[in-house]
């Protein structure tokens, strides 16, 4: 993401995480477990790596997100045959449990000028507002997965089997890749340009530019 606020070397940097997958079991058909929001400010005096990482992209500050969705899923197995030289499973989904956290790192000199401060704010409220939102995209994700089956086939039936559930979270992590960090990435990335644009136009402060960005991507 490129973006400026208030002159062209400010840039902005996103970060997501690759979602954490896992089969396990669960008493219910779903559940969704929030950790809050961490919010973190990392000085670059502090971080000589950072620093340099900055000048190095022309970076006056950056911040960086990571929205985390890890999965549990119950599963029941349907069929399953490895009589035709290469093993199959079907399975049903049972239950879902996710846990969502989503940290969030502002990487900013301790000598930055106000409006970097407030631009970069302007990216942690976005961040906020979806990931207040994430809980309601799973739960309707997991609703969908619920009673759905599976097909997974390999060498064996214990890898067919992880290959029918590897199908299954990855279907509710592709959900969840568009529904949630999607509508970061495109939030923030229409911020940014809202920011060049208004640039000089005082009256279009941080909080009103971030709810422009956010009502343009709904």
């Amino acid at each position: 993401m490129k973006g400026a606020w208030p002159k062209p070397s400010l840039r902005c940097l996103i970060a997501i995480a690759a979602f954490s997958l896992l089969s396990a079991c669960s008493s219910k058909p779903f559940a969704i477990e929030v950790q809050p929001l961490e919010e973190k400010t990392i000085y670059l005096e502090d971080r000589p790596e950072l620093r340099t990482r900055c000048n190095d992209l022309n970076y006056e500050a950056f911040t960086e997100w990571f929205f985390h969705c890890a999965v549990k899923l119950d599963t029941e197995t349907v069929s399953h045959d490895d009589t035709a030289g290469a093993a199959t499973c079907t399975i049903q989904v049972k239950g879902v449990t996710v846990k969502l956290s989503c940290p969030v790192q502002v990487c900013i000199s301790k000598a930055a000028p106000a409006a970097t401060k407030e631009h970069e704010a302007g990216h942690v409220a976005i961040c906020r507002r979806v990931y207040a939102e994430a809980p309601a995209v799973v739960e309707k994700l997991a609703q969908d997965l619920v009673g759905k089956t599976f097909y997974g086939m390999a060498d064996t039936k214990e890898k067919a089997r992880q290959d029918a559930i590897d199908k299954a979270t990855a279907e509710l992590a592709e959900g969840f890749r568009l529904g949630v960090t999607g509508l970061c990435d495109e939030t923030s990335d229409r911020y940014d340009r809202y920011c060049l644009r208004y640039e000089k136009d005082k009256s279009w402060t941080v909080p009103a530019l971030v709810e422009k960005a956010l009502e343009r991507s709904r």
